[in-house]
């Protein structure tokens, strides 16, 4: 409600630099709430590109190379995550 219109595009920008900032101090300090947030974020843009969870886990195994199929996020490391978070963005923005 605070947000002027027209301006949406800007505060955006402002809250992901937030994020960014605050992320590698949460990994450290809590790294389940750290992942907790890459889960959330992946399957929002799963959802968002009508995606269920086994196509979220056979997407996963294609673009990260994954040498066995996986059953949940959990499977995945820090780096895999963080990667299939940023390939999840880039595929539904097109």
């Amino acid at each position: 409600k605070e947000i002027p219109f027209g301006h949406i595009d800007e505060a955006m920008k402002i809250i992901n630099s937030e994020i960014g900032q605050v992320r590698p101090k949460l990994r450290r300090r809590n790294p389940e709430a750290w992942r907790n947030q890459f889960y959330t974020a992946i399957y929002a843009a799963a959802g968002s590109a009508s995606m269920s969870k086994e196509d979220v886990y056979a997407y996963a195994y294609d673009v990260l190379s994954l040498k066995k199929s996986i059953t949940s996020l959990k499977e995945l490391t820090q780096r895999q995550l963080q990667d299939l978070d940023r390939k999840m963005k880039e595929k539904t923005r097109g």
